[in-house]
């Protein structure tokens, strides 16, 4: 379970950092929930995926926490359509986090780290899975940051 709910952070916050990335290249500007839709796709990428491997159920709390904007603007679109609205895009892949970070919640396992057997070289593929991403994002997080200044 907790190498799908690894997979599925990754994947979704993945899409949402191309599919956030097309939009605002054509927006005008954007506002704290355009700022919301950039940054909360990177740290469930990058911070909350590698994080599921070693505090599962942290991990899910933060990715509802992060993952809710999206459900408020899919069902917002569901019920305010605008002309070229395609309110599945955003609601789909955020409603997928949230049911597999649920289903963390109620399933009360060990996580991948502590099920391991053996020493630490037994643990660095592992360790390799998880900051990866979180290297990544940091990496997009310090660049966006540098630009600004």
């Amino acid at each position: 379970m907790f190498v799908a709910q690894y997979l599925i952070y990754l994947l979704v916050g993945t899409f949402y950092i191309v599919l956030i990335g097309a939009y605002m290249t054509v927006a005008a500007g954007f506002g704290l929930m355009g700022a919301i839709l950039i940054f909360a796709p990177i740290i469930v990428a990058g911070f909350c995926s590698g994080l599921s491997l070693f505090y599962p159920r942290s991990s899910a709390v933060a990715s509802i926490i992060l993952v809710a904007p999206f459900v408020y603007v899919g069902i917002a679109e569901l019920i305010y359509p605008s002309p070229a609205s395609v309110p599945f895009i955003f609601l789909l892949p955020a409603l997928i986090v949230m049911g597999v970070s649920m289903a963390t919640l109620i399933w009360k396992k060990n996580s991948v780290w502590s099920r391991i057997e053996g020493g630490i070289g037994a643990k660095i593929p592992l360790l390799i899975f998880a900051f990866a991403p979180a290297l990544c994002a940091s990496y997009i997080l310090f660049s966006f940051f540098a630009m600004l200044r």
